[in-house]
């Protein structure tokens, strides 16, 4: 194979790999919404925390929220919407 069939071939690779990086690839479509929480769990060493924050985004999947706390990677805690009386578990996946 000749240098100018490696560059072209190397240059399709590197497109297709631009182009998929550019696609959602999400399950579905995150929408942009704020809305009031609590979060509550069990720390690293068992002691109980309770706090407030928003959501930044929400999907069918999940959501990114903000709180003053830091969460671990599979941690599972209890978000609550404030004013609304369902309490779904979700797990943590902070990065």
């Amino acid at each position: 194979m000749s240098y100018d069939e490696l560059f072209r071939k190397r240059c399709q690779a590197e497109a297709a790999l631009a182009s998929a990086q550019g696609k959602n690839l999400r399950q579905s479509e995150r929408v942009l919404l704020t809305l009031p929480i609590r979060i509550s769990g069990a720390e690293e060493y068992g002691k109980e925390f309770v706090e407030e924050g928003h959501t930044v985004d929400v999907s069918r999947q999940g959501a990114t929220i903000m709180v003053d706390r830091e969460l671990r990677p599979g941690q599972n805690i209890k978000i609550q919407r404030i004013g609304y009386s369902r309490k779904p578990w979700l797990r943590s996946s902070a990065k």
